[in-house]
């Protein structure tokens, strides 16, 4: 319920609709325009997951993913694949220069270059980052609350990055 209302209130906010996907059961986002929100397919993947193993859903978090895409840009733009920027410095830098006040923040990156749908890519990502040890870690973290995912996406390429973080009370 509580992930219902929180996707709900994001999507009035952003002017998005929520529908069911034909495929998987996926919920698919679209925005007032008919364009597909991927970040929010993602939490969805994300949020799914956390339940199976009885995990409580993540809120969206717009500081976060302004954040978060702004290092995806980062990465495609210098041509680089990494936690720590050359321009920006790290998740903790980025995230402070924000004025982001935080408990608790950790990060997951996933890239990919390949002909694929933006739902293939989305499922990709997820996936691969499941199947690395520290960014499931990330994921099933009981102590994080909120999550902001920013894709950049440009071609064939797809840099994808997660922040999850707990703030403080």
């Amino acid at each position: 319920m509580r992930t219902t209302l929180c996707l709900v209130l994001m999507l009035v906010a952003l002017g998005c609709a929520e529908g069911t996907g034909s495929s998987g059961g996926t919920m698919s986002l679209v925005s007032s325009e008919g364009d597909y929100v991927p970040e929010l397919a993602m939490v969805d993947l994300v949020n799914r997951t956390r339940a199976e193993y009885k995990l409580p859903a993540l809120n969206w978090n717009n500081s976060l993913a302004r954040v978060a895409w702004g290092h995806s840009k980062d990465m495609f733009a210098n041509r680089f694949f990494s936690h720590e920027s050359p321009a920006t410095g790290t998740m903790v830098d980025r995230v402070k220069r924000a004025g982001i006040r935080y408990r608790r923040v950790t990060e997951n990156i996933h890239w990919a270059s390949a002909p694929w749908t933006m739902e293939e890519h989305i499922r990709h990502a997820h996936v691969n980052l499941l199947n690395s040890p520290g960014h499931r870690k990330n994921i099933l973290d009981r102590d994080v609350t909120d999550i902001g995912i920013g894709f950049y996406w440009k071609g064939r390429e797809l840099f994808v990055t997660q922040l999850f973080a707990r703030f403080p009370l």
